[in-house]
């Protein structure tokens, strides 16, 4: 639990925020601005590892993987934007309908995790 002890301090360094010790199954952190709800879980290979997802009103939200060798992997968060061409008829339309579909995948796999109630 070190390694992600340290991989977590130091992503929110400027923030001063870090995991209690010892980690709790799961919690929660509110601090410097910032909801962070995290779980240890086994990763794919059976090893220790901590996801978070993390909140702060003034840019997006992150979900995060912290392995226990320390190495953080991006996971699939909430996407708040649409991108579509204006001059495309219906590419309005389809585009808020990946929005919401990918938007729906990353809530059901948080709420899977725990990390979303």
């Amino acid at each position: 639990m070190d390694k992600i002890h340290e991989s977590f301090a130091k992503y929110f360094e400027s923030f001063g925020i870090q995991l209690p010790d010892p980690v709790p199954d799961r919690g929660q952190i509110r601090q410097g601005g910032w909801s962070i709800q995290y779980v240890i879980l086994p990763d794919e290979e059976g090893r220790t590892c901590l996801e978070f997802l993390a909140n702060n009103r003034f840019t997006n939200s992150r979900h995060e993987r912290i392995l226990s060798s320390g190495q953080m992997l991006s996971l699939p968060s909430f996407e708040d934007g649409l991108s579509y061409d204006p001059d495309v008829p219906g590419d309005h339309e389809a585009a808020e309908a990946r929005l919401l579909a990918h938007n729906q995948a990353v809530m059901e796999d948080l709420r899977k995790k725990g990390l979303m109630l």
